[in-house]
């Protein structure tokens, strides 16, 4: 027993011991960084964390984390709740919570590859500019059926997100 008569946890591995992961320590992680990636303090620090939350989510939502394709029904495998007690590589709730609040709030950061570049615009009518300028308080409307607003991106790329 420890001070104050708790139980010493040893979170030591004995050489060639088993070593488990903990997909929902890192999800928990993640999620942790993406908070301070907006706390306004520093702009160099709120980039590495976010980074590091993306690359964590990145590793997280690769075939080797995943259960899709399983008979698990959680979304992440190899959680770890008790190492002692033999509670490890399995799906745990927590995790799969903390992992999708992670791609929620990944919505309040800038793209990480920041804007794409626009090689031009054109519209049937109004400011076809606009739509493309990154500013939330302008957008391109039209009031007619039938209107039309083409972005010249230059070149072929994925575009993930088109909002109408």
């Amino acid at each position: 027993m420890g001070p104050g008569g708790r139980r010493r946890l040893d979170q030591r591995v004995l050489p060639g011991a088993l070593k488990p992961r903990d997909s929902s320590a890192a999800a928990i992680a993640a999620s942790a960084l993406l908070d301070l990636g907006r706390a306004g303090v520093d702009a160099g620090r709120e980039l590495r964390y976010a980074e590091g939350a993306r690359a964590i989510l990145t590793s997280l939502s690769s075939p080797v984390y995943l259960a899709q394709g399983t008979s698990n029904p959680a979304i992440l495998l190899h959680g770890t709740s008790n190492r002692n007690r033999d509670r490890f590589d399995t799906g745990l709730i927590y995790g799969d919570y903390c992992y999708l609040e992670s791609f929620l709030r990944l919505r309040w950061l800038p793209p990480a590859t920041g804007a794409h570049t626009v090689a031009g615009t054109s519209a049937s009518e109004g400011d076809a500019g606009s739509a493309v300028d990154a500013d939330d308080a302008t957008a391109w409307t039209a009031s007619s059926d039938g209107a039309w607003l083409e972005v010249d991106l230059g070149e072929g790329r994925t575009v993930s997100k088109v909002t109408v």
